[in-house]
């Protein structure tokens, strides 16, 4: 095979200062900043210093730090640049929530949002975590098939009225900074994860054809405030994650789940209550060949039983293979923008 077609990408390079590190678009991170970018993330994409030789423009700052870096016009001159060039600007928005524009010369790059209203040119970023594998005392374990299906879940899950008051409180205050437009991310609806985690847990640790394995947080990280903490919180975390074939995955404040992509990245089988997701590279990934999902309308312990039925002791093996190969060709950072390359260059 020959060497990718460059898109060539026309942004303001000023902005690219030490000081914008942490808020910058993931791409240009690797392309200006990452100290540790693989060399073939630059054979897929290259900055150009004149707007006219640009493939598509980024706008190199995340939305939501525009207001704090005081970066309005910057932003506003960039896009009216992309228009009148015939070009289009891709947009980061980070964070849990994101932003949906409404605006064919926007190409979004988002963790989330919900599938049936984003825009048809949004690009979904995986949680680009750090490889779970590197860690110490840590290695990709090949579980045998059982008659019973184990699954596993470390993390934030309680249902009791204090975390509701909050979640209501919470969702309140942040809609109204939204209406008067102090916080420029979508408006969001009530969603209590830790009480619906809580709930399906629960759930599934009464059934008599399923094994769990579940650590409850009533905290977050479990109220780690020190670096010991949350080294020990982290290595409990994988411990069990890596324990159990199956992973209990739903989204957290956001639209997303970062254990999803923990758990392929461990070979993991993820079982996602699917809340209306968009995951990432769906025109290249089959994810329901790698994942157990459910909507959460359906019957939880019945859609993982029937799943794990219909595996074989050598699909099962497989399967793990398969999930850890995912993760590696295609959701490590430089292997997901370079797969990404072909669908971009298909928006342009």
């Amino acid at each position: 095979m020959g060497r990718p077609i460059m898109i060539k990408i026309y942004t303001f390079q000023e902005l690219l200062i030490p000081e914008n590190r942490k808020a910058i678009f993931p791409l240009l991170f690797d392309l200006c900043y990452f100290e540790h970018t693989h060399h073939s993330v630059k054979e897929h994409y290259q900055l150009v210093n004149q707007p006219i030789n640009a493939d598509v423009f980024i706008f190199p700052i995340n939305y939501f730090s525009i207001k704090q870096k005081d970066y309005q016009m910057h932003y506003k001159s960039l896009y009216e640049l992309a228009v009148s060039l015939g070009k289009k600007i891709m947009v980061y928005t980070g964070g849990d929530y994101g932003k949906t524009f409404q605006d064919n010369n926007i190409i979004t790059w988002r963790n989330a949002g919900f599938k049936s209203s984003n825009h048809h040119q949004t690009t979904i970023i995986p949680s680009l975590i750090n490889d779970p594998l590197e860690r110490e005392n840590l290695n990709f374990k090949i579980h045998s098939y059982q008659q019973r299906p184990l699954i596993s879940f470390t993390g934030f899950a309680v249902s009791n009225r204090k975390e509701k008051l909050r979640i209501v409180l919470s969702t309140i205050q942040n809609n109204l900074k939204r209406t008067i437009d102090v916080d420029g991310s979508d408006k969001q609806s009530f969603y209590n994860a830790a009480e619906s985690r809580f709930t399906y847990l629960k759930e599934l640790e009464i059934h008599p054809q399923i094994d769990t394995d579940f650590i409850y947080r009533n905290k977050y990280r479990a109220g780690a405030v020190t670096n010991e903490q949350r080294e020990t919180s982290t290595q409990e975390f994988f411990e069990n994650l890596n324990n159990s074939p199956y992973t209990f995955c739903l989204r957290g404040a956001g639209n997303f789940s970062v254990r999803f992509y923990e758990s392929l990245a461990c070979g993991r089988i993820p079982v996602l209550v699917d809340t209306d997701v968009q995951l990432p590279l769906e025109d290249q990934i089959d994810w329901d060949q790698h994942i157990c999902r459910m909507l959460p309308n359906e019957n939880l312990a019945e859609k993982l039983i029937a799943f794990h039925k219909a595996q074989t002791p050598g699909s099962f093996r497989d399967l793990q293979k398969s999930n850890r190969a995912l993760y590696e060709n295609y959701l490590v950072r430089h292997a997901f923008f370079c797969k990404l390359h072909d669908s971009l260059k298909a928006l342009l």
